[in-house]
């Protein structure tokens, strides 16, 4: 097993803040840090804050990590919400934290830059990276700040070995293999593919609520949403293969890389498909 710690964290992070489960459509979110977890939160919230075809999230990421905004510079999101980048050096960072309805930050900030954040956030709640207790964040009495990622949350069996999550996302290849004729063994699967049936029932978490709230028309579209998004933060592009087949993983494109009206019937067909299959798992 080869545990992915910072993937844990960011998945356990948007559970707990849970967007889909919020009463509005619209959310500023700062995610501030230059680290491996930052890039990863971003990474994993943007395939699984996925509720609503009328959502507007605007994600400021604040960060030195050049090679986060080269490596997405054109990402597409697919719908309303938009990416936005700021250094740290940048004065516009305090008016991103003042406007934000959440902040996130993984990087280890001195405690004069973290008292200034806490003030300029105002009552917007700030979950901060803190994985033992005693570190810097131990000793703000501020209840707006949230303390995520603890080693003994995070270092777990489950967590660890991604037991129930491995299950749904076999059965969920599985499933969809046998429909279309696809690779069946998760064994003879690439990490790339595996990633994405990982994703997929992650996802089905968040469907499970929308369940309730909106038409299989939406989640299907909203599921086409996260899959391109996980195929966009892969390096993959809109592009149709000279091979006769939907893509080419040598020159990473895909034909169906857009939006889900563009799509033929046959595709969309695959796409409710896709949410009945992970709804039921």
């Amino acid at each position: 097993t080869i545990f992915d710690i910072n993937g844990a964290i960011a998945r356990m992070l948007w559970k707990e803040i849970s967007l889909w489960n919020k009463a509005k459509n619209e959310f500023n979110i700062v995610v501030w840090g230059s680290n491996t977890l930052s890039g990863e939160i971003l990474f994993t919230g943007l395939q699984m804050n996925l509720f609503s075809k009328q959502q507007k999230i605007k994600y400021c990421f604040v960060t030195d990590n050049s090679n986060f905004r080269i490596r997405h510079s054109n990402l597409n999101l697919m719908n309303n919400d938009e990416l936005s980048y700021l250094d740290y050096k940048n004065p516009k960072i305090w008016d991103a934290v003042s406007n934000a309805d959440i902040i996130i930050v993984s990087d280890l900030l001195d405690v004069e830059t973290m008292q200034t954040l806490v003030v300029k956030a105002g009552e917007s709640k700030i979950y901060y990276y803190s994985p033992v207790e005693g570190d810097v964040i131990s000793h703000f009495s501020f209840g707006n700040v949230v303390a995520f990622g603890r080693n003994e949350t995070v270092l777990t069996d489950e967590n660890i070995r991604r037991g129930a999550l491995i299950r749904k996302a076999k059965k969920l290849n599985e499933q969809y293999a046998t429909l279309y004729g696809s690779e069946k063994d998760w064994n003879k699967l690439s990490g790339f593919l595996k990633g994405s049936n990982i994703s997929a029932a992650d996802f089905g978490e968040v469907l499970s609520v929308l369940n309730e709230r909106i038409g299989e028309e939406e989640q299907a579209e909203l599921e086409h949403i996260r899959w391109c998004r996980y195929m966009f933060l892969n390096y993959y592009t809109l592009g149709t293969p000279t091979n006769g087949k939907n893509r080419d993983d040598d020159k990473r494109i895909h034909k169906d890389l857009k939006d889900f009206s563009e799509l033929d019937s046959k595709e969309r067909v695959k796409d409710v498909e896709a949410i009945r299959i992970t709804k039921v798992l």
